[in-house]
C-alpha cells in the first residue's frame, strides 16, 4: 500500500514544478518584453553641408544642329560629302541638277532684251511727241494753229510719256524675272553655313529633291558643331520649380562609365510635355536644357545621360537623417489617455497640415518634438527649428517612427549598425 502512495506523490510534485516553470515562462513573455519598450536606432544630430539635388533623364545633342534642305526642287546631281565628315564654313556640299534653271535664265534674259529694245523704242516716240507739242504750243501762241490741233499735239505727248513709263517698268520687272534666275540658278548648289561634322545624310546621288520655296523641302542632310554640346532632360512639374536658370549640374553617360561632366542649366520650358493624357499614368514634365561645359571629343549625338541639378546649397546646418522625419495628424501621449474631443470643437479648428515630427530619445523614452525643415540631399534634410543639436534622434525603425511611437513611450535603442528585425518593412 505505501509504495503506490509514494508514486503518486512523485508525479503530483513533477506536475506542479512543470506548471510552475510553464506560469513563469509565460509571466516572462508577457511583462518581461513589455517592460524593454520599442526596439529603436537612434543616431546624434549633426551639422553638414547640404545640397538639394533634381535628378532628370534624357539624351545628348549638339546644341547647333544645322538642316540642310534645298530652294529649288529636282534631281541630286553630286554629292561632295559623306556621312561624318568634318566641313567648313562655305565648303561646297552638292550640286542638283541645273538644266531647267539654265533654261529659265536665258528665257528671262532674252525677255529683258526685248524689254530693252520696246524701251528705246518708246523713248524715241516720247522724244518726238514732246518735240511736236513744243513746236505746236509755239505756233499756237503765233495763232498759227487752232486749239483743235493744239490739243491733239497734247494727247499724243501724254499716251507717248505713259507709254515710255510703262517700258521702263517692263525693263524693271524683266531684270527682276533675270536676278530671280539668277538665285534659283546658283541656289543648285549647297554650301555649308557652318563648321561641323555632317551628322546625318538622308539622300543619295541621283534622288530627286523638293525644294522649300512652296513646301516643307526634302531634308538632305545635318551639319553640327560637336564642340558644343547639351543634355535635354524632361523634369517633373513638382520639381522644375525648384530649377532655375544658371544652376550647375553633375552629367553621367551612359557610355562613358565612371566619368562625370559638368553642366549649367541655360533653358527651362514654359510648356509641358503630358504623357499619358488622360490616364493614371499621366505625367506631365518640363524641357530643360544643360549646357555641357567639358564634353567628351568622343560624343554622339543622342547618347541617354543623366544630370543631377544642383538647385540649392546650405553649408553647416542642423542635420538628420531623411527617415527621422514623419508626418503624423495626431501623437498621444503613453501615461495619459486622450481626451476625446466633441464634433463642435473640432469643427471649430482650422484646417491645417499636419506638422512634421522628430521623437528624441530622451533617458529610456521616446520624446516628440515639432521641427520645420529646409531642403534635403538623398540621405540628409535640414531642420531649420525644433533642434539645439545636442539631441539624440531616432532613426528607425520606420514602423516604430511612422506609427508605433509616441510621446513618452518606452524605448530600447540599439546600435544603428544592427539592423533592426523590421526595418525593411514597406507600408
Amino acid at each position: 500500500m505505501s509504495q503506490p502512495m509514494s508514486s503518486t506523490k512523485k508525479k503530483i510534485i513533477i506536475f506542479s514544478i512543470l506548471g510552475a516553470v510553464i506560469l513563469i515562462a509565460v509571466l516572462f513573455a508577457v511583462f518581461g518584453k513589455k517592460d524593454k519598450g520599442i526596439v529603436v536606432t537612434a543616431e546624434p544630430v549633426t551639422k553638414k553641408d547640404i545640397t538639394q539635388i533634381v535628378t532628370a533623364s534624357g539624351k545628348i545633342y549638339p546644341e547647333i544642329e544645322v538642316k540642310i534642305s534645298p530652294d529649288v526642287s529636282g534631281e541630286v546631281i553630286e554629292l561632295a560629302v559623306t556621312e561624318g565628315q568634318e566641313v567648313k564654313k562655305g565648303q561646297f556640299l552638292a550640286r542638283i541638277k541645273p538644266d531647267f534653271y539654265k533654261f529659265q535664265m536665258a528665257q528671262s534674259e532674252a525677255g529683258l532684251t526685248a524689254a530693252e529694245s520696246q524701251a528705246n523704242s518708246a523713248k524715241s516716240q516720247f522724244d518726238k511727241a514732246r518735240q511736236e507739242y513744243q513746236r505746236v504750243k509755239e505756233m499756237f501762241a503765233k495763232k498759227l494753229v487752232s486749239d483743235s490741233e493744239l490739243e491733239a499735239a497734247k494727247t499724243s505727248f501724254e499716251v507717248a510719256e505713259q507709254t515710255n513709263l510703262a517700258a521702263q517698268a517692263d525693263i524693271k520687272r524683266s531684270r527682276a524675272t533675270v536676278d530671280q534666275a539668277q538665285e534659283s540658278l546658283n541656289k543648285t548648289s549647297l554650301y555649308s553655313p557652318i563648321d561641323g561634322i555632317i551628322s546625318s545624310l538622308l539622300v543619295e546621288k541621283g534622288e530627286r529633291v523638293v525644294g522649300t520655296s512652296q513646301f516643307a523641302g526634302t531634308e538632305i542632310m545635318r551639319i553640327a558643331d560637336f564642340s558644343k554640346m547639351e543634355i535635354r532632360v524632361d523634369v517633373n512639374e513638382n520639381d522644375v520649380v525648384n530649377v532655375t536658370l544658371g544652376d550647375t549640374a553633375r552629367i553621367s553617360v551612359d557610355a562613358f562609365k565612371g566619368k562625370t561632366f559638368n553642366g549649367i542649366v541655360t533653358e527651362i520650358a514654359h510648356t509641358p510635355v503630358t504623357s499619358g493624357l488622360g490616364t493614371q499614368e499621366e505625367v506631365t514634365n518640363f524641357p530643360v536644357k544643360i549646357k555641357i561645359l567639358n564634353p567628351s571629343k568622343e560624343f554622339r549625338s543622342g547618347l541617354s545621360a543623366t544630370a543631377d541639378i544642383e538647385t540649392d546649397r546650405v553649408n553647416q546646418v542642423l542635420a538628420v537623417p531623411i527617415q527621422a522625419v514623419t508626418i503624423r495628424k495626431e501623437i498621444k501621449s503613453s501615461d495619459s489617455e486622450p481626451k476625446e474631443e466633441s464634433a463642435e470643437k473640432k469643427a471649430e479648428k482650422p484646417m491645417k497640415d499636419p506638422p512634421k515630427i522628430i521623437f528624441i530619445s530622451d533617458n529610456g523614452l521616446a520624446k516628440s518634438v515639432e521641427v520645420t525643415t529646409g531642403i534635403s540631399d538623398d540621405r540628409f534634410i535640414e531642420i531649420k527649428t525644433g533642434l539645439t543639436g545636442t539631441e539624440s534622434v531616432i532613426t528607425g525603425s520606420y514602423r516604430a517612427i511612422s506609427r508605433e511611437l509616441n510621446d513618452k513611450s518606452k524605448i530600447q535603442v540599439e546600435d544603428p549598425k544592427k539592423k533592426p528585425a523590421d526595418s525593411g518593412e514597406k507600408e
